[in-house]
């Protein structure tokens, strides 16, 4: 059966569009949803198998949603990526993310994706603050650090060095590499369960020059 991604910066579009999607052929009894907002490991991609092991009990199909699945840490996701490559007939996956080059490419190659837009995106905070990021006081970095989104940051970073680009500000572009290179280096870290304020801690206290 089809696997899908649903893609939005909003968390609560891919979450509402994702069951109204499910409700289409799976009831509440087969619809199975797992919460990865913290760092989820191989014990829960079983748990998705073992369900999945089971027929559907009054619908067409049994549904699995693993939302924030760009949470996965990378041997769950591995796991996961076995079972999409074959999944049960009687069955379909929707894996939700902000952004679905969070995931495994061997993961996305396998599903259908689908993006929804966000209502706020061309709004969003974190444009403001990369334009000023050299001037943001210190106070200013820890309040951010503690409610800091590191999906929506980066789709941030990605749209502000296209603006660069096209305006041909090589100084502001250049500022911008080394935030994105600091950035994609904490990133990293993501796999070994390092907290995630300590995360936005470290790329927004990195100097800037």
């Amino acid at each position: 059966m089809q696997s899908y991604i649903f893609a939005s910066l909003d968390q609560k579009t891919r979450e509402k569009e994702s069951k109204a999607f499910c409700r289409v052929s799976s009831s509440s009894y087969d619809t199975y949803i797992y919460d990865t907002s913290e760092e989820a490991g191989i014990e829960m991609v079983r748990e998705v198998q073992t369900k999945l092991a089971t027929l559907p009990l009054n619908s067409a199909l049994t549904t699995i949603i693993i939302k924030d699945s760009h949470n996965l840490t990378i041997p769950a996701q591995n796991a996961l990526l076995k079972i999409l490559e074959e999944p049960p007939l009687s069955s379909q996956i929707i894996l939700t993310t902000s952004n679905p080059e969070l995931l495994l490419p061997t993961i996305v190659s396998r599903c259908l994706v689908k993006n929804f837009a966000s209502d706020n995106v061309s709004s969003d905070s974190y444009q403001k603050l990369l334009e000023s990021f050299e001037q943001v006081s210190v106070e200013e970095k820890i309040k951010l650090a503690e409610s800091l989104d590191i999906d929506r940051w980066v789709t941030s970073l990605r749209a502000a060095i296209s603006a660069k680009v096209i305006a041909g500000d090589e100084q502001g572009l250049r500022k911008l590499l080394v935030l994105t290179k600091r950035t994609l280096k904490i990133l990293k870290l993501s796999s070994y369960h390092i907290n995630k304020k300590i995360m936005a801690a470290n790329i927004l206290f990195e100097h800037v020059s």
